[in-house]
């Protein structure tokens, strides 16, 4: 049975909707949680994420899923040989990643990027306007939920 860590800064109260939107792709590809996947989610601080990571790395899982850059962080310093899956604002800028396009080590992830109102609105004067971006957007964010289930899967059998 595939164990995975999940590794997140943000606080666990309120389920996060990363959190709702990762069960709901697990259960579309067949996984339910106790029964033939066991996920070990941590939620803190910023300066309980080592701490976090290291309880991860000892779990003996599959891999990791770090949300955020202090997460990937953390978890590459805790768990340098478990495979790790982030998602994060600046891979290359922060240094989790050295290439884009060929990231090294156990990491591999996505870049999350946020459009602020006024680079939609540089967008609505000078490209295809924001519905398009929004629809690459949601796009993106299925192809990211299904590229992490995919490696789950693999790992798991």
């Amino acid at each position: 049975m595939p164990r995975v860590g999940w590794l997140w800064s943000g606080r666990s109260a309120g389920n996060p909707s990363e959190v709702v939107g990762f069960q709901q792709g697990l259960r579309e590809l067949g996984y339910v949680e106790g029964k033939n996947i066991i996920v070990e989610y941590r939620f803190g601080e910023n300066i309980r994420l080592l701490n976090l990571a290291s309880d991860l790395a000892g779990l003996k899982l599959n891999l990791i899923l770090a949300v955020g850059t202090a997460s990937a962080k953390a978890a590459q310093q805790s768990a340098p040989t478990s495979p790790i899956i982030f998602m994060s604002g600046d891979p290359l800028g922060t240094g989790l990643v050295t290439s884009p396009s060929r990231p090294s080590g156990n990491l591999t992830g996505v870049s999350v990027m946020t459009l602020s109102e006024s680079r939609l609105a540089h967008l609505d004067d000078h490209h295809q306007g924001r519905d398009r971006i929004k629809r690459g957007q949601a796009s993106a964010e299925i192809i990211d939920l299904q590229h992490g289930a995919a490696s789950i899967r693999s790992c798991g059998r």
